[in-house]
């Protein structure tokens, strides 16, 4: 555009279209999209971070949605990171042999049409064969921890590929569906501390996770997974939401 810009990243813009590839992304229906993603089992045995931003369609109040998640056949191992079924409510967890691993923390209130987008990060350290720990963040502030004993997360056996937007339950269903759109999932094979997830907030941690989906294709199947260890995704069924802000000069 011909207009005016300035130093500190602002500008204005009179009339025309403005592509922000930075708020791309996929978008859910609640019905029966997601994105099928690859296992990552083994990076999940040991300290890692699961990290995404989200924007809500509704409060849904009495049925969960699902963000990321997936169990393995036998349905005795699980992997889930959602919107629970209590109204605002986020829950991280693993399920190791049919052991208790989740954990629910209340986050703001969601509200039907009127959600902004929200980071949801989840530092997941390893101890020792017999402890591990969640530390839930919000928007780049701690939200939850909880420390897992009797469970060894080396132990994690995931048979199935992992769900965006659903609960890919044992390769025979995607349950759970979310409504809304999420974008910029990322898995590091490490835990974030605090600093470094504020700074992941303010997009100022500059680190490569070893997974990344920007979900900003803008068109095609294909969820492009552009970390240092690349497993690319497939769109089924969710769609593309591409980031134009159509601006009419009566803002």
């Amino acid at each position: 555009q011909d207009n005016s810009t300035t130093t500190d990243g602002t500008f204005t813009v009179t009339q025309g279209k403005v592509q922000g590839l930075g708020l791309s992304s996929a978008s859910f229906d609640g019905s029966n999209d997601y994105i099928t993603i690859g296992n990552y089992e083994t990076t999940m045995r040991a300290s890692h971070t699961w990290s995404l931003w989200f924007k809500a369609t509704d409060g849904r109040t009495g049925t969960g949605q699902m963000l990321l998640g997936t169990t393995d056949a036998s349905i005795d191992n699980a992997f889930l990171m959602n919107i629970g079924s209590s109204n605002g409510s986020l829950s991280f967890g693993y399920i190791i042999d049919n052991g208790s691993g989740c954990d629910t923390v209340i986050s703001p209130v969601l509200i039907d049409g009127q959600n902004p987008w929200h980071l949801y990060s989840v530092s997941v350290t390893y101890i020792d064969s017999n402890n591990f720990r969640y530390n839930m963040f919000l928007d780049g502030v701690q939200i939850g921890e909880e420390t897992h004993t009797g469970q060894n997360l080396a132990d994690l056996d995931l048979s199935t590929n992992i769900d965006i937007g659903a609960w890919n339950y044992g390769g025979f269903a995607h349950l759970t569906p979310y409504g809304g759109l999420i974008r910029d999932v990322r898995l590091y094979d490490y835990a974030l501390s605090a600093e470094q997830t504020a700074s992941l907030y303010s997009n100022t941690f500059l680190s490569t996770p070893k997974h990344h989906w920007m979900l900003d294709e803008g068109t095609g199947t294909t969820a492009t997974d552009s970390g240092t260890s690349t497993s690319n995704g497939t769109y089924n069924g969710a769609t593309h939401n591409n980031g134009t802000l159509d601006l009419d000069g009566t803002l």
